[in-house]
């Protein structure tokens, strides 16, 4: 039986992690070497690095927040960065791995995809409409240019 599953990063990991994320980065478009609260992942308990695994292998990774611009009154988590390696992609991976990491965390959920990334709109939307009916979608924020989705977990 193959298994899919998420594990926090290690502090020992992180030098390794910078490569995956910078990678990441550069597919966005981003050619930059600094991750502003990357750090912060190891030391703010409100911060959670996780890589994703199949089976042995890891397939992605995704660093997890609670710094919400809309669900700011209620916990809420929040997906900062989310990545499934190309290698990797179109096994459905990243899906299955958002269903167990919005059950796991069981939380308010906020998404945000950068504006004009279409792959991530359509993925999250497509993802967050099988997780849940029950989600709200805002394009624009006064603090984030792009989409938001919010739902709650169903092991909320």
């Amino acid at each position: 039986m193959s298994t899919l599953h998420f594990q926090k990063i290690p502090l020992e990991e992180k030098e390794q992690f910078k490569i995956h994320l910078f990678t990441y980065l550069n597919e966005l478009g981003i050619i930059n070497n600094e991750y502003t609260y990357l750090d912060s992942y190891w030391s703010d308990k409100n911060r959670t690095p996780l890589y994703f695994y199949f089976e042995k292998r890891k397939i992605g990774f995704a660093l997890l927040n609670d710094y919400c611009l809309i669900q700011k009154e209620e916990p809420a988590r929040s997906i900062a960065e989310f990545f499934i390696f190309e290698n990797e992609r179109r096994n459905h991976f990243g899906k299955k791995i958002a269903f167990q990491i919005f059950d796991h965390f069981g939380k308010n959920w906020e998404v945000r995809t950068m504006q004009g990334n279409k792959k991530s709109e359509l993925f999250w939307e497509n993802t967050i409409s099988e997780y849940t009916p029950s989600f709200s979608k805002k394009s624009n924020h006064s603090e984030w240019e792009g989409l938001i989705f919010t739902f709650s977990s169903k092991s909320k």
